[in-house]
């Protein structure tokens, strides 16, 4: 069976289909098993072998060289023939017999490469691979595997060529090396991993159409579709051959070509094997074969049907039909129709809706049942048709479950009655009739209340809903209390609703307390359903819990766990509804102050539905048992903030509480529903009370009172009608005030409507707004909203402002840049998202255009820009090491897994040891030279080693008799047994005894070769065996011989040399001796006749012999080139210049030297190829090479720098790449001509590896101070420190070296620059450190000239390093300024402390290290030997900072600006961000940001974001919490600091209120408890809510507080005073509140209150209460009314008139006031003056000494800074006046009313008041301050402004002096930086002399080199010369004799004697060596001639030797030659 070597691909495949060998039924699909289906498939082909004839085949194996030799094996194909075996026909590839089908061979014709194979399946099946073996011929080359559903339209699954270059040039598709791969479900690709040649019989080609695409698991749509088929076909396209087509191109003519070779190719196939399965869905699990139709048919399962089990059967359409899956057998359901019927159908909609009942009764699915028996009809055939209805109690299932309605027709309005309880409405019952008006009953068969006069049925006189009869019929009628009229059918005033169920007949009005007279309302409105944004409570409400969501028989519901829930909750808690079920109710809501009592029952698993009635009487007020009146009612349904519904009625813990659904209609009912009950959606209800309505648009609406009917009634129509208890639109009340409250209008801006009546937020903002007062605009446009027009707010344009194309949520406007996008998403760029970001593509600027990430396999190279093209995704840049259409695959040279793992690796193959730098793409494997193993060649074979002059490996040689092993050691050497010696141990201590025979030698003598023998190649006569066959470019090709093809007529013979080269006749040339020679003419049998042409240089016709000139030559003698010709030679001619026509000025060349005259772009002899610097011949455009990237060693003296011809690229340096090395590698940045690299790389502390140059920084000078006239001098390890001996001498710091040694006591001594020369200087890197020095001594070099010039200590603490700089010593007495650049080039450093590691130059890492912290800066000072003075001056060091570029202020490079991760900041990472610090650095750290400690999160317990960056100490600690880390909570506050918002909560002691809360702190007690812990004295309790004892007060209330008795000691008795009301206990005759005072009668003496009734005043005052008692008695009410109200005014006349004429209120104190402010004010302008005049002085001085305007403007700084500390202050100030003002007068908390009274009462009195005599008064007062005025202006006003004009003149002058300053210090800097520019240039010039003197002395060195190397060529010639003579002689053999058969004995004897075998082995070994040492020489030659002046000399050298080398070499040839023969025939003989 072909398909058994595949067994474990079938289980593979059994476990992607789900089913193999056995089948997943449960909850699995169901797949067939997969078959062999080509073995009944129609298979068919254009080409056989035999079909014309009978043809010879031969297999390719008998025609490989090296196979032992067989019998031929040639075979005869022959399809007519009556011997099976010679019949090959198609049908044997699929037949499963060990026969196959055979093509016809090339020898037929080349059209015999295409052959087409062609299987019908005959139905579409599911491809899972496709197998083809071959037969006796190799695989084919080229061929196409494709696949068709018709027949007639074929896609490719699958390309095949013979090398991966054919996949392009060919297919036109990148190749996939190594195992087929695949990226995409339906990618194609091109392999040539089965096109091998070998083997070269039996290969297979496995082509799996599943395993290892992406969906391979659980497959696609795409792979179902791409590996469906019915046709498949095989579309050979070229035979894989030994290169034999290559013959037939150089042999145009067929008959040329050797059958032998030709009929050898062929295709061949012995099987084709397709694995497949029937397509069924996944719901079957066997396709048996139909014998009738020969298809295969699905027995299909899961209650599905069709072909292919594409659709549901009938009656199971109750969940839409799905393919199945592995994970999902999707099986069909069938639909619940309770037994009426067997069909339905599907409808999506119904499934939206939950409308379907599945046979497990849940609303799952959308099967809608058709034609419902049994008068039954609905979707689930639940419901009855009309006129028909099913009994309570009647499952829908019963077998006849609905009964015909019986109403009567005269009191019904229809004959359709409640068909179930389904559609029960109110007390209707299923059966039920609708009734008529005034008819009742079952059946309408009766008269209702309120009727009578059956079938008639008339209403009653008395209204039934407001009288009180029993019977309305019957007697007079009886009205309610609020109803009235004769027949009580209306509402009294003030009244409305009319009810039958309202005890009282009608409800009150409410109206907001505006009016008495309202109507009801009848509206219809929506119910409310929601079961979003439920939560669990305690009544509180501070524990939120959110309960679990589950469906339920179709339906959403909630639960909860009583265990869960009373983790956190309280035993009683409930459930709260969410925010839709809150706000403004007015018609229907309820509020959390008021509560319904009512006790519910519930038992386990039990059912309950409850409704709450929405009255007043309904409720009462919550903890009491108050009820809620009406006014209180509706107020609170205005603003409902809470609804609250008890969710527990069980101890029991392991309860669980639903809530099913809280149904709120906005009229009249509350709907609780624990459990599931139908119910409408929509009422009527005449409930809602409103004032007046109109009628309008066709119904009665409601208006407003009355005072507002006019405004809105116009023309007989009410608009806006609004309740009373709403204000107008776009009004608002104000505080919320409903009853009696104020309306005030909306703040909105014009963009809504209305506001909500209570908040005054906006409602339904309008054009785009939103906000609580549509004040801004919403996401996704931008504007000012609060202009208030319908334009405020546009649409964002990110970039269009169509939804396909606008990407950004939100925008804004920018005043500079115009709108600006704030948030462009993933994969989009720009102010607008207008472009695509690197790694996606695409045009988001067109409509419906967007970006999409490129299909790069996440192998791009982001860090260069374009790395995919923006517009198409292709994939342009990769990641190093990957390449590819996609970015698959590893780049040559790479090896690894691109796809999965991203790891391709270089392959590092050894140069020496492998052919190429590339490798095998997955294992790395080099392809390795000879005798070199190892994946990288990098190990030679065992018994081989590496020879370095040959650079190969090469055979140790080792001795087997002589060496102890077969290896030698790396330089070849063997180890040698006792007894032996040489390099390889073949020479023998032992000197052998010669044996001396009597007789002579016997002589052998050779044979002579004979014709037709075959050559030392093995090829037979007439053929040789090429060194690389034609095309093959040179590759050494291991095949067969090639014929000579000698021509007959011009050869000696048919055979030829070596290279092909026939033996030629005299005057015959050519390869194939097919021509004459030069010189010779008429070319027949036997050779060529000569020319008799002498003049004309034997130039003839080559046929008639006639002399002509020489080619291409022109005149009368032939002596001149023809036009385009040079080189005149009379014989050969001339010869053709061949100038390119593009590159060449003309086509006219030099007639010496053939030089052709090139455009400027061009180059070469021909002007054929591109001049240096150009690139892309013929078009040689310029490189655009970047100089600062260019590697400078391609690039010539005038900057033009050479590229790739083909692709431009040009020489990066290390660090650059692009195409003109124009950009810095991932991972380097600042791209700089000076960098030997090109680009440096990023530091970042070691933190990342992406970084970029900084921009906006420029270069700034670190100097000293003016202050810093002198620097410390110190030793260099800086124990010893002196000032001693130092002075400034302007403009430098010198040092008496004599007297500074006296402090320091050693050498070398060092300057220490300053403190701002130290710390963080990371961006001093790239600029330059300058400083000046001199210096004077005895000698000009001392010890102390070779310590470093400049040290430099710095470093995090655990990686602190020194670095040091060396410089050429200055000289004695010559100032010599020096400027070192601050990168690491040129520095080195040594370990800190002990470390005694050796110095080595300084990285960047180190460098950038050492700059983190710089400790110290030192200078050397001490140069040579006896030192007496140091100077130094000029110091700087440049750093950068941001600034605007200037010609002070260049651009600073070279600083890198790191892409840091989260938590640090900085150019280098080289901080912490805000929100985190530092952690402690490891003592030593592994990486520089080790070293620096690594940045953590603040650890602040979610309290604040942000700490202290080294200490970690949080700051700003929110939400009430204090602590270094946030982790108490703050005085006055307490809890439990976890992390939340709400930990720590307020300290209430006892009120959280300012002016209650008595205790500054508090401490938690218990999880939700707290006690006050800093109660005043008086407070005591837990929450200092209670007054102590002899304290009164009550704490608890606002204001109120704990104040001591404070009772009189003599009044009171001592007893604490109440503690209540403050009452001291009084003793006898003491009386008041603290016992102070006297009862009446008593009179206080001392410490007593004595009785006064005693005999004395006792009378007195009893006669004074009856006189008292008679005026009272007196009427004084008569005609003459007491004048109390005259005398009222007149007291208040004299009180005004006293305060107006008081001392302060009189003129003489104004006057005085006014003198006392006028002397003030003559003072302050006196000091005024004598300050001008100081001024004055002051501008004189300063106009003299210019210097000291510096120190001036320092003080006016420091004056501007107590300006603004003076502006800090009154900032305070006014802080501290705005706390004032905002706290709040008592006062204005009295009511509206009070406050209007007393305004009005003071405006009376205002009035009342006669102030005119005040008012003359005023006038004088201020005509008197008018006047006074005048006079200061006029005495002082004058000199002040004199005073202000010349301190203006002051200013100007001081700032013509300081730009005068600041212009000589810019001329002064740009002429110290000229200069350092010149010492620059000059050090420059000298490095170049210096490199030019090296180059010389290596010229030199190379000369002498090649002399030496030709001394050693001629020794080697003569030791060859030498061996060559001993080799001849050990040879020499004398011809056999006669006699030889007699004496083989002593022949072979002599042989052996002679050891002849060896040293012919050892010639042969030492010609190898000769060989390669003439190899070498031709090296040695090649340099000679480049670097040698004598080239004559060096080339007959380099002659000479070779001659001699071959010379040798021919002779070691002969000699093996012979010796061959000699053994040959020693063989033959023996």
């Amino acid at each position: 069976d072909p398909v058994s070597p595949y067994i474990s691909l079938l289980f593979w495949l059994a476990g992607w289909f789900g089913l193999g060998f056995f089948c997943l039924t449960s909850s699995h699909s169901l797949f067939p098993a997969v078959l062999n289906l080509a073995s009944n498939a129609l298979i068919t082909t254009n080409a056989t072998c035999g079909e014309k004839g009978r043809e010879m085949y031969c297999k390719l194996v008998e025609h490989v060289p090296g196979q032992p030799a067989r019998n031929p094996q040639c075979r005869i194909c022959d399809q007519r023939s009556r011997v099976p075996h010679q019949r090959h026909p198609i049908t044997n590839a699929i037949d499963g017999k060990n026969t196959w089908w055979q093509s016809p061979s090339i020898q037929n014709g080349i059209e015999y490469h295409y052959v087409t194979i062609t299987l019908d399946l005959q139905q579409i099946f599911q491809i899972a691979y496709v197998i083809v073996k071959a037969a006796n011929s190799p695989r084919p080359g080229n061929w196409i595997l494709e696949r068709s559903l018709d027949g007639v339209d074929y896609q490719p699954w699958q390309y095949y060529a013979i090398t991966d270059s054919e996949c392009l040039t060919r297919y036109n598709i990148y190749p996939r090396p190594g195992t087929p791969s695949y990226i995409k479900d339906d990618e194609v690709i091109c392999t040539s991993y089965y096109s091998k040649i070998h083997p070269l019989e039996n290969g297979e080609i496995h082509t799996s159409l599943i395993n290892g695409r992406p969906s391979a698991d659980d497959p696609s749509r795409e792979l179902l579709e791409f590996t469906s088929a019915r046709f498949i076909r095989l579309r050979f396209q070229r035979i894989r051959t030994l290169n034999a087509d290559l013959m037939m191109f150089a042999h145009k003519d067929p008959a040329e070509i050797d059958p032998i070779v030709t009929r050898r190719y062929y295709y061949s196939i012995k099987d084709i094997s397709v694995g497949g399965m029937c397509i069924c869905s996944g719901h079957a699990k066997a396709c048996p074969l139909d014998p009738v139709t020969n298809k295969s048919v699905c027995q299909c399962e899961h209650n599905t049907c069709g072909e292919t089990c594409d659709q549901c059967c009938p009656g199971f359409h109750q969940k839409p039909w799905h393919a199945g899956t592995l994970l999902h057998k999707h099986e069909c359901e069938p639909c619940n129709c309770h037994g009426k019927t067997e069909e339905c159908y599907y409808d999506q909609g119904v499934a939206d809706r939950n409308e379907s009942l599945n046979i497990h009764g849940e609303y799952l699915g959308g099967g809608v049942c058709v034609n419902c028996s049994g008068y039954t009809s609905g979707i689930n055939c639940e419901t009855c048709l009309d006129g028909y209805f099913r009994p309570k109690g009647v499952l829908p299932d019963n077998p006849d479950p609905c009964q015909p309605c019986s109403c009567d027709p005269n009191g019904s309005l229809n004959d359709t009655c409640v068909k179930d309880e389904k559609h029960v409405e109110g007390d209707l019952l299923p059966g039920f009739c609708h009734c008529k008006t005034g008819y009742a009953g079952e059946s309408c068969d009766r008269c209702a209340l309120g009727y009578t006069g059956y079938p008639d049925c008339l209403p009653c006189n008395c209204s039934l809903e407001g009288s009180e009869n029993d019977d309305p019929c019957i007697g007079p009628c009886i009205c309610k209390e609020h109803v009235e009229g004769e027949n009580c059918d209306r509402c009294k005033p003030g009244f409305f609703n009319l009810q039958q169920n309202n005890p009282e007949g009608c409800e009150e009005c409410f109206c907001s307390g505006k009016t008495n007279i309202c109507t009801h309302s009848a509206f219809t409105y929506r119910s409310i359903e929601d079961m979003n944004g439920w939560y669990l409570t305690d009544l509180p409400g501070l524990i939120r819990v959110i309960p679990m969501e589950e469906r339920f028989d179709g339906r959403q519901q909630l639960s909860i766990s009583n265990v869960a829930a009373q983790k956190v909750l309280p035993q009683l808690y409930y459930w709260s509804a969410p925010s839709s079920y809150l706000g403004n109710k007015v018609s229907t809501s309820l509020f959390e102050e008021i509560e319904d009592d009512r006790i519910i029952h519930l038992k386990p698993s039990e059912e309950h539905t409850e409704e709450v009635v929405l009255k007043p009487e309904s409720f009462s007020v919550h903890g009491t048992d108050v009820p809620v009146s009406r006014r209180e009612f509706m107020t609170i349904l205005a603003n409902v903030k809470r609804i609250l519904i008890r969710a527990t009625y069980s101890n029991g813990m392991n309860a669980i509480y639903r809530m099913i659904k809280l149904t709120l209609p906005l009229i009249s009912h509350l709907l609780l529903r624990l459990r599931s009950v139908h119910s409408h959606s929509t009422r009527k209800k005449n409930f809602l009370g409103k004032c007046w309505y109109f009628y309008s648009f066709g119904k009665y609406v409601c208006c407003v009172c009355k005072h507002q009917i006019q405004q809105n009634f116009k023309n007989g129509i009410f608009k806006n009608p609004i309740p009373s208890s709403s204000c107008w639109p776009r009004h608002r009340r104000v505080n919320g005030t409903i009853f009696g409250g104020v309306c005030a209008p909306c703040t909105c801006f014009g963009h809504a409507d209305e506001c909500d009546d209570i908040t005054g937020a906006c409602l339904n903002c309008k054009h785009n707004t939103g906000g609580a007062y549509c004040d801004r605009c919403l996401p996704g446009f931008y504007g000012d909203a609060t202009k208030g027009t319908a334009e405020d707010c546009q649409l964002c344009a990110c970039p269009l402002n169509i939804p396909s194309n606008n990407f950004s949520p939100t925008c804004h406007f920018d005043r500079h840049r115009g709108l600006m996008c704030d948030e462009c998403p993933a994969g989009y760029v720009g102010p607008r998202c207008e472009r695509c970001a690197e790694g996606y593509f695409g045009q988001p600027l067109i409509p419906g255009g967007s970006c999409q990430p490129c299909q790069c396999n996440d192998n791009l190279d982001f860090s260069v820009p374009g790395s995919c093209d923006s517009l198409s995704g292709a994939c342009l840049i990769c990641k190093p090491g990957t390449t590819g259409q996609y970015c698959e695959r590893c780049a040559d040279g790479y090896f690894g897994d691109a796809l999965h793992a991203r790891n391709c690796q270089p392959c590092h193959c050894h140069m020496n040891g492998s052919f190429s730098e590339i490798c095998d793409s997955r294992t790395g494997q080099c392809k390795c030279k000879a005798n070199v193993i190892g994946r990288r060649c990098d190990i030679c074979k065992p018994n081989y080693f590496w020879a370095p002059e040959k650079l190969f490996c090469i055979p140790c040689g080792c001795s087997a008799l002589g060496s102890v092993s077969l290896q030698c050691d790396m330089l070849g050497r063997c180890i040698c047994k006792s007894g032996f010696m040489g390099r390889r141990c073949e020479i023998s201590r032992q000197v052998p005894k010669l044996q001396e025979n009597a007789g002579s030698s016997q002589q052998i003598r050779v044979p002579p070769r004979r014709w037709g023998t075959s050559s030392a190649s093995g090829c037979p006569r007439g053929a040789y065996r090429p060194a690389a066959l034609p095309g093959t470019f040179g590759l050494q090709s291991p095949q067969g011989c090639v014929p000579c093809n000698c021509n007959s007529f011009g050869s000696k013979s048919f055979d030829c040399d070596g290279d092909g080269q026939c033996y030629c006749q005299p005057g015959v040339t050519g390869k194939k001796c097919d021509r004459c020679a030069h010189g010779f003419y008429n070319f027949e049998e036997g050779g060529c006749t000569p020319c008799e042409c002498s003049r004309f240089g034997n130039n003839c016709d080559p046929i008639s012999g006639r002399c002509i000139c020489p080619p291409n030559t022109v005149g009368e003698m032939c002596d001149k080139c023809a036009p385009n010709h040079w080189g005149h030679n009379i014989v050969s001619g001339c010869k053709p210049c061949e100038c390119s026509l593009i590159g060449a000025l003309s086509s006219q060349c030099d007639l010496n030297t053939g030089c052709c005259f090139c455009r400027p772009e061009f180059s070469g002899d021909k002007c054929s190829e591109c001049r240096l610097g150009y690139w892309n011949y013929p078009h040689c455009v310029a490189c655009q090479c970047f100089p600062a990237g260019t590697d400078p060693q391609s690039c010539d003296t005038e900057g033009k720098c050479s590229c790739i011809d083909h692709s431009g690229q040009c020489s990066c340096k290390v660090n650059v790449e692009g195409v003109h090395c124009d950009r810095c590698k991932s991972g380097t940045f600042g791209l700089s001509a000076r960098n030997p690299l090109g680009c440096s790389s990023c530091y970042c502390f070691g933190l990342t590896t992406q970084c970029s140059e900084a921009r906006g920084l420029i270069r700034v000078w670190v100097t000293l101070k003016p202050e810093q006239m002198i620097l410390p001098l110190v030793d260099e390890k800086l124990q010893r420190s002196t000032l001693s001996g130092i002075a400034f001498q302007p403009p430098e710091i010198v040092a008496n070296i004599e007297q500074v040694m006296q402090d320091l006591r050693s050498e070398p001594v060092y300057w220490r620059l300053p403190e701002q020369f130290e710390g963080r200087k990371l961006t001093a890197y790239g600029g330059k450190l300058k400083y000046a020095i001199y210096f004077e001594a005895r000698e000009e070099t001392g010890f102390t000239t070779y310590f470093p010039q400049v040290i430099i200590r710095g470093g995090p603490p655990t990686n602190t390093r020194i670095i040091v700089r060396h410089m050429a010593a200055p000289l004695i007495g010559q100032l010599t300024r020096h400027e070192i650049e601050m990168t690491e080039a040129d520095f080195t450093w040594k370990p800190y402390g002990d470390d005694s590691r050796p110095s080595r130059t300084v990285s960047r890492e180190d460098f950038m290290n050492v700059l983190y912290d710089v400790h110290y800066i030192l200078i050397k000072a001490t140069h040579g030997n006896i030192m007496r003075q140091s100077r130094i001056s000029e110091i700087s060091l440049e750093v950068a900072e941001s600034g605007p570029v200037s010609g002070m202020a260049p651009q600073a490079y070279l600083i890198e600006k790191c892409d840091c991760p989260l938590g640090y900041s900085g150019l280098s990472c080289e901080s912490c961000s805000p929100g985190f610090y530092r952690l402690p650095s490891p003592p030593v750290g592994g990486t520089p940001a080790q070293s620096l400690g690594t940045c953590a999160v603040c650890q602040c317990h979610g309290h604040s974001t942000m700490c202290d960056s080294e200490t970690s100490i949080c700051q700003d600690c929110q939400h009430n919490t204090a602590g270094h880390h946030c982790e108490r909570c703050a005085p006055g506050f307490y809890g439990i600091v976890q992390g939340n918002p709400d930990d720590c909560r307020p300290c209430a002691c006892p009120l959280p209120i300012s002016s209650n809360n008595f205790s500054p702190t508090c401490v938690a007690e218990g999880p939700s408890d707290y006690r006050c812990t800093a109660c005043p004295p008086g407070y005591e309790g837990q929450y200092c809510q209670r007054c102590s004892s002899g304290y009164t007060g009550n704490p608890q209330i606002p204001g109120g507080s704990c104040q001591a008795c404070e009772c009189d000691p003599y009044g009171s008795v001592p007893v604490p005073c109440d503690p209540v009301s403050g009452q001291c206990t009084c003793k006898p005759g003491f009386t008041g509140w603290k016992c102070a005072g006297c009862e009446h009668r008593h009179a206080r003496h001392g410490t007593q209150c004595l009785s006064c009734d005693d005999e004395c005043t006792g009378l007195l005052l009893n006669d004074l209460d009856r006189l008292n008692q008679m005026i009272l008695s007196v009427n004084l009410s008569g005609p003459l009314p007491a004048p109390y109200k005259m005398l009222h005014g007149f007291e208040n006349m004299t009180q005004e008139l006293k305060h107006l004429l008081s001392p302060q209120r009189a003129p003489e104190r104004f006057l005085q006031l006014a003198r006392e402010n006028l002397d003030t004010l003559v003072t302050e302008m006196d000091e005024l003056l004598t300050r001008a005049t100081k001024v004055t002085a002051d501008g004189e001085q300063t106009r003299q000494d210019a210097e000291r305007t510096n120190d001036r403007a320092k003080s006016l700084g420091q004056f501007v800074k107590g300006i603004l500390q003076a502006a800090e202050a009154a900032n305070e100030d006014a802080i501290k006046l705005n706390e004032t003002l905002r706290t709040q007068d008592k006062m204005l908390e009295k009511s509206l009313p009070e406050l209007q009274s007393e305004v009005e009462a003071m405006v009376t009195e205002m009035r009342n008041r006669d102030l005119s005599m005040q008012e003359k008064i005023a006038q004088d007062e201020l005509k008197n301050a008018g006047d006074l005025l005048d006079k200061v202006k006029k005495l002082f006003g004058e000199p002040s402004k004199k005073n202000e004009d010349l301190k203006n003149e002051v200013r100007d002058k001081l700032a013509n002096y300081q730009s005068k300053v600041d212009d000589a210090q810019d001329l002064l800097r740009e002429a110290a930086s000229k200069i350092w520019e010149a010492d620059r240039l000059s050090a420059v010039n000298q490095k170049n002399m210096t490199m030019l003197e090296k180059r010389k002395q290596a010229v030199e060195d190379g000369r002498q080199d090649v002399e030496k190397a030709l001394q050693e060529g001629n020794d080697i010639l003569n030791e060859a010369t030498k061996l060559a003579n001993n080799i001849s002689i050990a040879v020499e053999i004398q011809p056999m004799s006669d006699q030889l058969k007699d004496k083989i004995d002593d022949l072979s004897q002599e042989i052996r004697d002679r050891m002849l075998p060896e040293k012919v082995l050892q010639a042969e070994n030492h010609a190898g060596q000769l060989n390669e040492s003439s190899a070498v020489l031709d090296g040695i030659l090649i340099e000679a001639k480049n670097l040698s002046f004598n080239a004559t000399r060096a080339f007959n050298a380099y002659t000479n030797i070779k001659d001699y080398t071959e010379e040798a070499e021919r002779v070691a040839k002969e000699a093996k030659a012979l010796a061959n023969e000699a053994m040959q025939s020693v063989r033959k003989i023996e």
